[in-house]
């Protein structure tokens, strides 16, 4: 068959591309398609293929003979063994450093290569100026720990660690719910195996005091860094404390304890994400049978463990692709049975206000109520003598009400707005003076369109971070906004404006408190929410700069926001 008999038999180009089928008069005429849009029929086979047999080469052919058995050989064994051999070799290497990228003039705020390049220099020296220095600055808030560097500590146990085939996830609707591994997609041939007799570190039983330094590297850097997601409205910081006194006689929660761990160093640092998976996958096999014993349930280390298991969960967003709620359904199962009891003090009740942020944050992305809440007049009996902690907690429970009415069945009633409106300006005006910022600078540039604004406390920045997620909730669902008319013109305009000033002031906030990451991950919903409203090229760009140095920084996706905001700013076009 020659080529132009090939190109005969073939649609175009352009119906090809677009799963069109090709209707035209002649083999060599031009399909209606192209001669309606007038553009040029390129009919042209893209692949060069000769259609051609060889007779001749039939006679000098060997063909190999083969046993009516065939028998496949196992080389497990000597793979493992050759991995094992390979991490002793590694182990064994002397340490180099890197050296320091260098800082291009050129920078592009949209490339995500290296964002830290086009953000503005901190004017606090806790947190590096570039993404590089995350993994070598040993007093960097985030990754380094005082007397040793996590990644080089971390990435070399005191044996090597064997590679085996193992169950990729977990699948069993026995209990309340079923899980499943949301990396189970790049677990594969090359995993821990869970049950190796000669593995020192991925152990089936507790073993106190530990004896494994990955192991004690990651309790450190759960207590230093992960807590903060947890205790910024907590005084006990009892994550930090507490669960990993719990952890020492749970082996459940002490493998979700590592499991976050390891997850949080894979994300901002080069640390091996094949280790998080394997204590992912150690929790839920002793996590699942769990839930079939009544008694369980009431077991505040159990909470505990779903709540750090639905943070990781969050974080797997950007390996998984998508978020499944498996864990934060746990976690209400467990709250509802535990619920005369939730708000007795301790681990308990500190899991309970972590479970209702999770909550928070997955209503406000779905844009339905939240389907675990506390009411906030339940709060206000104690504010005589309440302390900073409980006005910050108030916030939450708050933004809990805010929500019920932005997407219940209130959402059009006026009485409703203005009494949670009300709420919301008297939390402002009635706050202790200790919730003033002590440094706050508006007038000098240094965050371009951000203000420099700084507190004490977690809980003073997450209590107006919260507040100013409330506010942004109430404007943009103002039932009184007029339908039609002139005037809508002029309430969308100054409801825009009072919308960019509320996400400006929580970026600022977030990025000048450093010693809060959950206040860069609020201000990174405010954005998702409402990033539509900024017209100006160069402030979307500050905003898609927000959300990758959160990600950088402190392993928050927001891969998925900024896909849909490029979308909808039109950048692609």
């Amino acid at each position: 068959m020659t080529e132009s008999q090939v190109q005969a038999t073939i649609g175009c180009n352009f119906c090809r591309d677009n799963h069109y089928k090709c209707e035209r008069a002649r083999p060599d005429a031009d399909c209606k398609r192209c001669l309606r849009a007038k553009r040029k029929c390129v009919r042209k086979d893209r692949l060069r293929i000769r259609l051609h047999s060889f007779p001749a080469e039939e006679g000098r052919r060997r063909w190999l003979p083969l046993p009516r058995v065939v028998d496949f050989v196992d080389e497990t064994a000597q793979t493992i063994q050759e991995y094992k051999e390979e991490f002793s070799r590694q182990a064994s290497l002397p340490q180099q450093t890197s050296p320091a990228k260098e800082t291009h003039q050129d920078h592009n705020p949209t490339s995500e290569q290296d964002v830290s390049l086009a953000w503005p220099t901190p004017p606090s020296t806790d947190l590096p100026a570039k993404i590089s220095d995350l993994r070598r600055t040993a007093s960097s808030p985030y990754v380094g720990f005082r007397a040793f560097d996590p990644v080089r500590e971390l990435q070399q146990p005191s044996e090597p660690l064997p590679l085996k085939s193992a169950p990729s996830s977990i699948n069993d609707g026995a209990g309340i719910y079923s899980y499943s591994s949301p990396t189970s997609s790049r677990v594969q041939s090359s995993t821990f195996d869970v049950d190796a007799p000669d593995s020192s570190v991925f152990s089936s039983v507790i073993c106190w005091p530990l004896t494994s330094p990955l192991e004690a590297s990651l309790i450190r850097n759960f207590v230093d860094k992960v807590s903060h997601f947890f205790d910024f409205c907590d005084k006990r910081r009892r994550f930090a404390l507490d669960v990993p006194q719990h952890a020492r006689t749970n082996y459940t929660l002490s493998r979700a304890m590592f499991a976050l761990s390891a997850r949080h160093l894979s994300l901002i640092s080069e640390f091996d994400t094949y280790i998080a998976n394997q204590y992912q996958q150690q929790c839920l096999e002793s996590l699942i049978p769990l839930l079939d014993e009544p008694d369980t349930l009431a077991d505040e280390a159990l909470l505990a463990a779903l709540v750090i298991l639905r943070l990781l969960e969050e974080l797997d967003v950007s390996i998984a692709g998508s978020d499944k709620h498996e864990h934060l359904l746990g976690t209400q199962a467990i709250i509802a049975a535990q619920k005369h009891h939730i708000m007795s003090s301790g681990l308990r009740e500190a899991a309970f206000w972590a479970a209702l942020r999770q909550e928070l944050y997955v209503s406000t992305t779905t844009h339905r109520p939240p389907r675990l809440r506390i009411e906030a007049a339940a709060l206000d009996s104690t504010f005589a003598n309440a302390d900073d902690w409980d006005w910050s907690r108030w916030t939450i429970a708050h933004c809990c009400e805010v929500l019920d009415f932005a997407f219940g069945p209130q959402s059009n009633s006026t009485a409703r707005f203005e009494e949670v409106m009300a709420d919301n300006k008297r939390w402002n005006t009635a706050k202790p003076s200790t919730f003033d910022p002590y440094y706050q600078n508006n007038e000098v540039n240094l965050f371009e369109m951000f203000p420099d604004v700084r507190y004490q406390s977690a809980w003073h920045v997450m209590g107006v971070q919260y507040h100013l997620l409330a506010h942004l909730l109430l404007i943009i669902h103002n039932p009184n906004i007029p339908s039609v008319g002139p005037a809508r013109r002029s309430a969308l305009q100054k409801v825009d404006a009072a919308v960019r000033s509320d996400i400006c002031r929580m970026s600022g906030i977030g990025y000048s408190n450093s010693h809060t990451p959950a206040a860069m991950i609020v201000a990174c919903l405010g954005i998702a929410l409402c990033g539509d409203r900024f017209p100006n090229r160069q402030d979307q760009e500050k905003l898609h700069d927000v959300q990758i140095y959160t990600e950088k920084t402190i392993g928050w996706p927001t891969s998925t926001i900024r896909a849909q905001l490029r979308e909808t700013w039109e950048w692609n076009a």
